[in-house]
């Protein structure tokens, strides 16, 4: 996908980089967002090793992305963003 967190707070998956020219950089993810689920799984109450598992994707897939955007302190404000995953990329 492209990206690194901080998995330090169990409870917040903030994005601490982004891969230039990656899905995630293509699809719009910015840097100090926190990933509140992935493919509508909450983060909260996945592993270390089930946020690796769930954000592999293979050609041709998408996943979707509910974050809370940098400043936005309610999660009843959050967006969702879709990442796709190309043909070039193969599993990330």
């Amino acid at each position: 996908m492209g990206i690194h967190l901080n998995l330090a707070r169990k409870q917040e998956h903030m994005i601490t980089g982004i891969d230039q020219g990656s899905p995630a950089d293509v699809g719009g993810l910015e840097l100090g967002s926190v990933i509140l689920a992935l493919d509508s799984a909450p983060m909260k109450t996945m592993s270390d090793s089930e946020v690796r598992n769930i954000s592999r994707h293979f050609e041709g897939s998408k996943m979707r992305v509910l974050l809370r955007l940098p400043g936005v302190k309610d999660n009843r404000q959050a967006v969702e963003r879709v990442i796709y995953f190309n043909k070039n990329e193969g599993p990330v």
